[in-house]
């Protein structure tokens, strides 16, 4: 059973160790994190014929790799935007799959790494019987070469990356 509590730390305000335009490097007390200026997005999972196949993300991700990779579909949430609309714009440039916002189940909120405050908003969407167009990408060098494949849930959970275990663990308890 998870607790929820409040843990109060001695000095509320972190200490910036290091900033540039897009991270900080924070210690608060002596646990050191990093903060996206830009710190919230969404992540998706997407499926088709009840949950038998789930479409999997293969990209280029620098920090563990130089090879494409699995990964969970994520995506940053722009300015103005809600979780919802940053989801059907992602879903679109990442899979080529199109929704609305009464389409996507929403798996919650988390925080995908202890050693960030970065928070995504989850959601699934079934796209059985859906005709998938062209997948644009964001434009940036990562993408230039990503691509998406129906997997089994077996292989899709043979991913490196956290992110899908926990929309799947939320998906299946919920």
């Amino acid at each position: 059973m998870l607790r929820n509590f409040t843990a109060t730390a001695k000095n509320d305000a972190p200490r910036v160790l290091y900033e540039n335009e897009y991270v900080q490097v924070l210690d608060r007390d002596g646990y050191y994190y990093w903060h996206e200026k830009q710190n919230l997005g969404v992540a998706l999972l997407v499926y088709r014929g009840n949950g038998f196949e789930f479409l999997g993300r293969f990209e280029l991700n620098p920090a563990h790799s130089t090879e494409l990779e699995a990964c969970s579909i994520t995506g940053k949430i722009d300015g103005g935007e809600t979780a919802r609309l940053a989801a059907i714009r992602e879903l679109k440039e990442e899979t080529g799959y199109q929704c609305g916002s009464k389409d996507l189940e929403e798996l919650g909120l988390f925080y995908p790494f202890k050693s960030s405050d970065y928070r995504l908003h989850g959601f699934a969407i079934d796209v059985s019987g859906q005709r998938r167009g062209k997948a644009k990408g964001d434009g940036s060098k990562a993408e230039e070469k990503a691509n998406c494949k129906w997997l089994s849930r077996k292989e899709l959970l043979q991913s490196n990356d956290a992110i899908v275990g926990a929309l799947v663990a939320r998906w299946l308890l919920g």
